[in-house]
């Protein structure tokens, strides 16, 4: 679908593009306030399960870098990012059939493996499969809205239109989950409430992906060499204008200046006077010919051991080399992307554990549920009554967080990226330093809702102040070393706040798991985001902002 550039912002095309970003969000929030509680009624331990939690997005920052690269230097028809897109879309899609069917899959393959066992690895592999998914699919998203950025205006209502989805992802989420499913008509036809929320999270998913992936546009990226043979094999009669266009020599005349192309989302602008003549010539670009029949005098062992050593070699290469490149970039960050990234990093494990953890939370200390209880049992039904409340908290912390980003630019107009972060991490520490200390259910809820701010902000503020940042170097990097700026562009520096994001909730999973463990207390889930939230109202009082 072709796109002018003056309509790549306009809202309709930015909230179309986006739809797919709210139905991952949708699924993610929906599926995420399921998980846990799943886990634990499965038979995991909360540290094995806050383990099983944190390996999804370790996997995820461990492959980000190469799957950064990759995409920048793919050369696919149907774009740099939509490759990727479509594939981590059907990696969500796999695991939202796997998590429900788990305990049927394995009985199904009780007959060859053990039951419980193989329940247990097929819920824990889907567990890890839809966290990876989720949290790298965002990547190439933000990456396909910042290409064709030029100016902060665009970014800041590009990332505004992606906040707003997310947030109202999040709200349909949250409220798909709180919804009672199981006493509908879709209910009994799926046979439970679980069985229901994933085949609707499936049918919503699936839906949105396409409607992006179909309007989504990302023009394929065309190797200069091949627009070099372009111009090779134009007839002599014909000349090239500076815009690309072709005419015959009869029709226009001959410019002095040699034609040049420019090649498509690339700035680069090639020119045919810079071919050396030796190696525009056909003779020199001719490859040594095989013939059929030294062809099948070949060994076959040879044909089949080719593919592999190519494979060997690249793998190690294609891994290696990105996540020494992202290792170098996060030691040479400029001391103002550095401060940002770790105010960013504290400020998204504070919500990332608060909104992984809140449900459990509300189960076990305010409605006083055990998940290990039989299903039926009283502690089984408080929990889950819990759950379902503790959802209808998160809706409204998704509606809170979308009605603040459509005027958080505003806000960030009027007093500084500064005010505006402070504002947001400061209600979020405030209400759940607060939370530790009441154990009213409707109290509880209403400053769940308030914590919503502090959502849109991560979401926004680091994003508009790496952008100043990238506007001017001189000034917010003047510690940069020149050797180092190839790692510092601004796909670089998006990918190391998205880095943050993801360790945040490696994090959030794993320590706060540890610590609810050690403490035999859920209420551990609040205290841990209450302490990340300060920390990161302290570190950002030293970024460097606009």
């Amino acid at each position: 679908m072709a796109t002018s550039s003056s309509s790549k912002f306009s809202y309709s095309y930015l909230g179309l593009v986006n739809i797919i970003t709210c139905g991952i969000e949708l699924c993610s929030s929906a599926a995420f306030c399921y998980l846990p509680p799943m886990l634990l009624e499965a038979g995991f331990s909360e540290s094995l399960m806050s383990t099983v939690m944190a390996l999804g997005p370790l996997c995820a920052l461990i492959f980000l870098p190469i799957m950064g690269t990759l995409s920048d230097q793919c050369k696919s028809r149907y774009g740099r990012r939509k490759p990727f897109i479509f594939a981590l879309c059907i990696g969500i899609a796999i695991s939202l059939i796997l998590l429900p069917y788990s305990t049927n899959i394995g009985s199904f393959l009780g007959v060859i493996l053990p039951e419980k066992m193989t329940s247990i690895l097929i819920l824990a592999f889907s567990v890890v499969l839809l966290d990876f998914c989720t949290q790298i699919a965002y990547t190439p998203i933000e990456s396909l809205l910042s290409d064709p950025c030029e100016n902060e205006e665009q970014h800041n209502r590009s990332f505004s239109v992606f906040t707003f989805m997310m947030s109202i992802g999040g709200c349909l989420g949250y409220w798909v989950t709180a919804s009672d499913w199981s006493s509908t008509r879709l209910g009994w036809y799926f046979e439970g409430q679980e069985h229901c929320l994933f085949a609707i999270l499936l049918a919503t998913f699936l839906f949105t992906s396409i409607v992006s992936l179909l309007i989504i546009n990302d023009p394929q990226v065309v190797d200069s060499s091949e627009k070099l043979d372009e111009v090779r094999s134009i007839p002599s009669n014909v000349s090239i204008s500076s815009n690309g266009s072709i005419s015959s020599k009869s029709e226009t005349s001959v410019k002095r200046a040699s034609p040049s192309i420019t090649v498509p989302n690339n700035n680069s602008i090639v020119s045919t006077n810079s071919i050396p003549p030796n190696t525009a010539s056909k003779d020199s670009l001719e490859l040594p010919q095989v013939t059929q029949a030294s062809f099948m005098r070949r060994p076959l062992q040879t044909l089949l051991l080719c593919p592999c050593v190519v494979a060997a070699s690249l793998l190690p290469k294609m891994i290696y080399e990105p996540i020494m490149d992202t290792i170098e970039a996060m030691r040479t960050m400029p001391l103002s992307l550095r401060r940002l990234w770790v105010s960013d990093f504290f400020a998204c494990t504070a919500v990332m554990g608060f909104r992984l953890y809140f449900t459990d939370y509300v189960g076990e200390a305010l409605y006083h549920g055990n998940p290990e209880s039989e299903p039926g049992s009283a502690g089984r039904i408080q929990y889950e009554q819990g759950i379902r409340m503790a959802t209808w908290g998160l809706f409204l912390h998704s509606v809170t967080a979308a009605l603040y980003s459509l005027v958080i630019e505003k806000f960030i107009t009027a007093y500084g990226t500064k005010m505006t972060f402070l504002f947001g991490m400061g209600i979020f520490t405030i209400m759940t330093g607060v939370m530790m200390n009441v154990s009213h259910v409707s109290t509880t809820i209403l400053l769940c809702a308030l914590t919503g701010f502090a959502s849109a902000t991560t979401s926004t503020v680091p994003y508009t102040l790496l952008t100043a940042y990238h506007e001017k170097e001189e000034v917010f990097y003047p510690d940069l070393d020149p050797k180092h700026s190839h790692l510092h562009g601004k796909g670089a520096d998006i990918a190391l706040l998205d880095s943050a994001y993801i360790m945040s909730e490696v994090i959030s999973s794993f320590v706060f798991g540890i610590v609810v463990a050690a403490t035999d207390s859920t209420t551990s889930y609040i205290v841990c985001s209450f302490l990340c939230g300060a920390l990161a109202c302290y570190t950002f009082l030293k970024v460097k902002c606009i």
